[in-house]
């Protein structure tokens, strides 16, 4: 992925260009909270590939739960993740376990407060299906 793939401070977020930001890759949401059983009815219904959620707790919730220690063992690194973790401390963990993993933040993981700040950058009324 080249450097212009990256998020900009400025830049409004888009369905398209979270699309582009993903590029192919698989989805894996950090933490089966609400928040993330929400944001993978919206990348389901936006027809992206959601591989399931990370997390220490085996809720089911139509796609696996593949704990953390498991996950990033994986020889696979073409994925995206978003973090929906609440907690600081666990988003931390959560923040540095991508990073050890190869992933960049704002490139191939972020943060869903991250998502959500980049949504309410416009001055218009943040869409995300639109």
């Amino acid at each position: 992925m080249n450097a212009s793939s990256d998020l900009s401070s400025t830049e409004r977020m888009t369905q398209e260009r979270f699309k582009e930001l993903v590029d192919n890759r698989t989805i894996y949401i950090f933490s089966v909270n609400l928040e993330g059983i929400g944001l993978l009815r919206r990348f389901t219904h936006m027809g992206l590939e959601v591989g399931g959620f990370i997390d220490s707790r085996p809720y089911k919730r139509g796609k696996p739960v593949i704990p953390p220690s498991e996950f990033f063992a994986r020889e696979d690194h073409n994925v995206f993740v978003v973090i929906t973790a609440k907690h600081r401390q666990t988003r931390r963990w959560a923040i540095d376990l991508c990073t050890n993993f190869g992933l960049e933040k704002n490139v191939t993981f972020l943060t869903s407060t991250t998502l959500c700040d980049y949504l309410a950058r416009s001055n218009e009324t943040p869409r995300f299906d639109a």
